[in-house]
């Protein structure tokens, strides 16, 4: 019953508006630059009212399925290590101290966690800042010893039409096919791309022991991906490795809020989301609400997967 209630929220959720009218909204929570009309207003409602509902159905199949709320259900189903997890909520402060200390500099030239209230993408003050695709990042990762030279040079890549990169394998080519969003040639591009070098890179090796490999679970699988990133993100100039890591808050936030909302679904969602910023931003952002959590289609399409990259980004940094 819980599962055929959130298909048909899920389904519905953006309706009746399409991909450009929620690029507007996204643009203005990005900048604030202007109030929302009514017509706005009554849109932002009806998704707070649906993602209300979506949060309660997804706690309910928890419960069908044995567990207390949604975030443990899917953490462990994720096989995101409950020790690593637990580290990463006693830390998560004192990390993303770190990240903002260590860029101080960068933050002082942006008003940015003061003004907005989603984007943690700093791209535009990279040293290096237009990217050669593929070419860049296959220079990058090809200076490690580790990392299998005709495995990087088979994978191809391809164009994605949807904001979203993501790896798959084309059996009848014997390769794997990257599809890259690309929207630009900016820092946080070539990290993403780096991501999924580090997917496809595990997808080749399984393939050479396995032709039909069984898919490691979501921890498993990001870890890979991300320790490829990182060796891409260490090859960059000193600022650029900071800005990288100013977008790792990014997924610090989500899981905070998430955390939050699936253990104690009856509180202010926008007070929770604001709090969960204000703690990754150590206090810079001073938020007291945010709404734009309704606009964030991780948070609706991939549910509490945020914690594998916070988890496993955490204990990188940390170590």
């Amino acid at each position: 019953m819980s599962k055929k209630l959130i298909n048909e929220i899920h389904g519905s959720y953006y309706k009746p508006h399409n991909q450009k009218y929620l690029d507007k909204l996204v643009i203005q929570a990005y900048t604030k630059q202007k109030t929302l009309s009514n017509h706005d207003k009554k849109y932002t409602e009806l998704l707070k009212h649906k993602f209300k509902k979506l949060v309660l159905a997804r706690n309910a199949l928890a419960r069908e399925n044995g567990y207390p709320n949604y975030f443990d259900y899917v953490s462990d189903w994720d096989e995101v290590p409950k020790k690593k997890l637990d580290i990463f909520f006693n830390n998560v402060d004192a990390i993303s101290k770190k990240i903002l200390n260590d860029a101080s500099k960068i933050l002082n030239r942006s008003k940015r966690f003061e003004d907005n209230l989603v984007s943690f993408d700093f791209s535009q003050y990279a040293k290096k800042n237009f990217y050669n695709f593929p070419k860049d990042v296959i220079d990058s990762l090809s200076k490690y010893d580790d990392v299998n030279a005709n495995h990087l040079n088979s994978i191809k890549i391809t164009s994605s039409q949807i904001r979203l990169s993501f790896p798959e394998y084309a059996p009848q080519k014997s390769n794997i096919v990257i599809r890259h969003s690309n929207i630009d040639n900016s820092l946080s591009e070539a990290t993403t791309l780096a991501h999924e070098y580090g997917h496809a890179l595990g997808m080749l090796e399984a393939l050479e022991s396995d032709p039909q490999p069984t898919q490691p679970k979501p921890y498993i699988d990001e870890l890979r991906a991300i320790k490829t990133e990182r060796k891409f993100v260490e090859t960059l100039t000193v600022l650029d490795q900071k800005i990288a890591n100013l977008e790792i808050l990014y997924f610090f936030l989500n899981t905070l809020f998430e955390s939050q909302i699936y253990k104690n679904p009856d509180q202010d969602f926008e007070k929770a989301y604001a709090n969960a910023h204000n703690i990754v931003t150590v206090g810079r952002a001073k938020q007291k609400t945010n709404w734009a959590y309704i606009l964030d289609t991780f948070f609706v399409e991939y549910p509490c997967y945020s914690t594998n990259y916070s988890v496993i980004y955490s204990d990188l940094l940390k170590n």
